[in-house]
């Protein structure tokens, strides 16, 4: 019978992967499970500690607010404490890649609406009425 191959979680999608034979030399060194983990080894490390602090209803939140267009990044970092390249990489983790791709179309489109500046933003202030300062919704 044949021994169990051993296991490592991925350090980017925290999913486990097995041993291959083409890492066998290298197995120790091993800290991805693809190219594509591998590559986005930097973006992940940013936004690591901030984006695991969320609970799934406040990811729930950052993804609405990331969706309206009304609503600024500066925003959602006062409330979640995500700045706009953390807002992008949870957007990308936690959508459909073609929605991903929508919703940054809709941002590059329209970043004017998304801008501080432009919307005359202010601490506090939101444009929503059910929206509230400590995420609770009226």
């Amino acid at each position: 019978m044949k021994k169990p191959l051993p296991e490592k979680i991925c350090l980017v999608c925290k999913r486990s992967f097995t041993w291959r034979k083409k890492w066998e030399k290298v197995w120790d060194e091993v800290k991805y499970c693809s190219k594509r983990c591998r590559g986005e080894k930097t973006i992940v490390s940013s936004s690591q500690i901030t984006h695991e602090a969320l609970t799934a209803s406040d990811i729930e939140r950052v993804i609405q607010m990331a969706w309206e267009d009304r609503t600024p990044f500066d925003a959602i970092q006062i409330q979640f404490g995500l700045n706009e390249e953390q807002t992008i990489i949870l957007m990308r983790r936690e959508l459909r890649p073609g929605r991903f791709s929508a919703w940054r179309k809709r941002v590059h489109e329209n970043g004017d609406l998304k801008n501080r500046q432009s919307r005359g933003f202010q601490v506090g202030v939101f444009k929503s009425r059910k929206q509230r300062m400590d995420g609770s919704i009226k």
